[in-house]
């Protein structure tokens, strides 16, 4: 049996989510959300990179101080993780009891085909690590599906997918 970390229920050994209070299980360490940033500014700040008056997809870099940092691809936004625990990602909706640490809704996560509580990130020692939490549409690595409830690595370059919606993902770990 699992106990529940937030309210001390005792829970069948494999379950991902306390049915009493609706917290996680599978990790004890949590990203403080606090420490994620959101931006929709990705380019250097290289005063001398030159500026171009046409569109040209600016280059995802590491943000300064991020272990990672994930480009939400044709969404013109990314955002940063700068310390290591798991952040779920997902997306929010009304009357939800549990919601993820990262709500994509605002990115049309629901056309995507996004579930509420899709995938775990987790950022340990020199890894990034993804693993879907038995999502409806499924996760992907580079175009390859990957089994829910078992991780993955991530390296720097990966295309991550939560159904059909697309994260590439900047790390400083090869």
């Amino acid at each position: 049996m699992i106990q529940c970390p937030n309210c001390s229920h005792l829970e069948m050994e494999g379950s991902i989510f306390c049915k009493e209070c609706g917290a996680q299980l599978l990790l004890d360490q949590r990203i403080d959300f606090s420490k994620v940033k959101t931006t929709t500014d990705y380019r250097p700040n290289d005063p001398a990179e030159p500026i171009f008056d046409f569109d040209i997809p600016a280059p995802v870099v590491l943000q300064p101080g991020a272990l990672v940092t994930m480009n939400l691809v044709g969404k013109e936004a990314c955002f940063s993780i700068e310390e290591e625990g798991e952040l779920i990602l997902g997306r929010g909706s009304e009357g939800q009891s549990v919601m993820p640490d990262f709500d994509l809704s605002q990115y049309d996560a629901f056309k995507a085909g996004v579930s509420r509580m899709h995938a775990a990130i987790r950022v340990v020692a020199d890894q990034v690590i993804i693993t879907d939490l038995g999502s409806s549409n499924g996760t992907s690595i580079n175009g390859e599906k990957i089994e829910p409830h078992v991780p993955h690595s991530l390296r720097s370059g990966d295309i991550l997918s939560l159904g059909k919606f697309k994260i590439e993902v900047i790390t400083k770990y090869s």
